[in-house]
Parts: C-alpha cells; sequence; structure tokens
C-alpha cells in the first residue's frame, strides 16, 4: 500500500503544473509557508534532483548539517 501511495504522489506530482527548478516539492511553494526569513534555505535530494526548502522537511539541525555533506535521499526515494 505505502508503494501504491508513493506511486500516486509521484504521478500527481508529474502531471501538476509544478516547477521542480523553483518550488519545494514538499510545500510546491517559492518560499516556506509562513516564512519571514530574508534567506531561504534549501536542499537537493541526490537521487531525483528535485529541490525542498529545509524548513519543510522538519529534520533536525543535526540531520541537516549531515544531509548537506552526505548523499541525501529525499522521501520519495528513500
Amino acid at each position: 500500500m505505502a508503494q501504491e501511495r508513493k506511486m500516486m504522489a509521484l504521478q500527481i506530482l508529474k502531471e501538476s503544473v509544478f516547477d521542480e527548478t523553483n518550488h519545494c516539492s514538499m510545500c510546491a511553494q517559492k518560499e516556506p509557508i509562513g516564512s519571514r526569513q530574508h534567506v531561504t534555505k534549501w536542499i537537493q535530494c541526490d537521487r531525483c534532483k528535485r529541490w525542498y526548502h529545509e524548513k519543510c522537511l522538519g529534520m533536525t539541525k543535526k540531520k541537516l548539517r549531515w544531509a548537506r555533506v552526505n548523499d541525501w535521499d529525499c522521501v520519495f526515494c528513500c
């Protein structure tokens, strides 16, 4: 069932008007929802190359530091 949900989510994402080079793959926005920061931090999946706002991922600072310097796979690729 989890695999079917993943495939359905990927299909919806693929067929949407979503611009994967300028929008977060988690929230589909250019800026994180509710963000008041002047600089938005992004992280890219090393497997599928989708971009994510670090804020949207909800990862701890320790996990984000690790993901920035190592190969990181997003929730779609895990």
